[in-house]
């Protein structure tokens, strides 16, 4: 009996083991709570970052002693730390970090104030250790309702302005860049929407990436209930190389619309736009047509002179169409629903705009026509000539977007 005794108490004794170690690491838990304010005057953004010990009291050796957070799709400004609580807090690159902090306790907070230099959306990314010089064992983020929420309070989505059609701007950074740095953004709101409509204006965010990874995500809100999915931008960027590519789906083939700007889309090489002009109207329909009427009646069409050589695309809505023939009459012999898009129904004087994009040459990637995978489908975004290099040893390269884009070199 007293040898059962024993060998109960030493697997008991092994069960309690086998639970200690990863009750250790389990008990060491932070959320982190960022908080962006509105740019300033010379476009830097500020920023309150707040780190909070989520380890339940008393648990041992559960005190925080440095951490370093990186941030994608922003940068951090050099110099801009105006609070730091405790320990020593550096800047280097993109990545904030805070050392040599004597014990942030389970259940306290540590407050760091310091500023991006521009605008668009940010991602941010720590690293928590118990050692105070970036080592030992680290700890794993989780949600706190009462102070952060998973991952929305890591995302900082700050908007760059808002944009009425036939408008233009200049994305301000703090580092106040030369026209020929990877910093600068110029750009416009074309005067129509690719629909021939506007009605409304948009904000607009721009995650510039250009010094660090090459990379850049122009977006706005496309939604179709509170954004302007129809919106056309034309933006000019310094690229670090003179091979542009520009992305508009993820490699799932979801679009590349998310305002987290960790995400990696799928990049081609930046097809040439067909013209360096905005959709404007050729014609509006003379009458309502079905998804399979052919011929079609327009009115108000430009004179033959100002429209292109035929067979030319034109776009309907959210249809891209091929003009191949017009007879006297305005009726034109046309090929309905090119390029990836969806033959559709359209009501009388619906405009019939030109574009500037351009049917991919082929599939690649996730870029086909879901109806039929061998179709290459339209572009999204293109790119304005050729990219040129400038005085500060970068390539000026222009773009139109009509799909919520990414830009960047291979």
């Amino acid at each position: 009996m007293n040898g059962f005794h024993k060998l109960f108490r030493l697997v008991v004794a092994i069960s309690f083991a086998s639970f200690a170690v990863p009750a250790l690491a389990i008990d060491k838990h932070y959320s982190l709570f960022v908080q962006a304010s509105s740019p300033s005057a010379d476009g830097g953004v500020p920023i309150k970052l707040v780190l909070k010990n989520e380890s339940p009291p008393g648990t041992a050796n559960s005190n925080i002693g440095s951490f370093a957070v990186t941030v994608v799709g922003a940068t951090i400004a050099p110099g801009s730390i105006t609070t730091c609580e405790a320990g020593t807090c550096s800047v280097t690159g993109n990545t904030l970090t805070v050392k040599k902090i004597s014990a942030l306790q389970a259940q306290q907070t540590l407050e760091v104030d310091f500023s991006t230099t521009s605008c668009g959306d940010g991602h941010w990314f720590a690293t928590v250790y118990n050692g105070s010089q970036l080592s030992g064992q680290t700890f794993s983020l989780v949600d706190d309702p009462g102070f952060a929420a998973v991952p929305e309070d890591q995302i900082t989505n700050v908007s760059c302005g808002t944009a009425a059609c036939n408008t233009t701007f200049v994305v301000a950074d703090s580092r106040s860049p030369s026209t020929t740095d990877s910093q600068y953004v110029t750009g416009s709101r074309s005067p129509l929407n690719k629909d021939g409509t506007c009605t409304a204006t948009t904000d607009y965010f721009v995650s510039n990436m250009l010094p660090s990874n090459g990379r850049l995500h122009f977006r706005w809100p496309v939604d179709i209930v509170d954004g302007q999915p129809s919106a056309v931008f034309r933006y000019t960027v310094n690229l670090p190389s003179s091979t542009a590519m520009v992305a508009w789906l993820n490699t799932d083939g979801t679009p590349a619309t998310d305002s987290d700007p960790s995400v990696f889309p799928s990049f081609i090489p930046a097809p040439a736009c067909l013209t360096a002009l905005a959709p404007a109207p050729y014609a509006q329909l003379g009458s309502a047509i079905s998804a399979t009427t052919n011929p079609i009646t327009v009115v108000n069409s430009l004179p033959p002179g100002q429209l292109p050589s035929r067979p030319f695309p034109a776009v309907i809505g959210s249809e891209r169409i091929l003009d191949q023939q017009v007879a006297g009459n305005g009726t034109w012999t046309v090929l309905r629903g090119q390029g990836g898009t969806a033959a559709a129904s359209h009501s009388g004087t619906d405009p019939v705009m030109g574009t500037p994009l351009p049917i991919l040459p082929a599939p690649i990637g996730p870029y086909f026509s879901s109806a039929d995978p061998t179709q290459p489908v339209q572009a999204q975004v293109c790119i304005i000539g050729a990219p040129v290099k400038n005085s500060g040893g970068n390539w000026t390269a222009t773009f139109f977007d009509i799909g919520d884009a990414w830009t960047g070199i291979r």
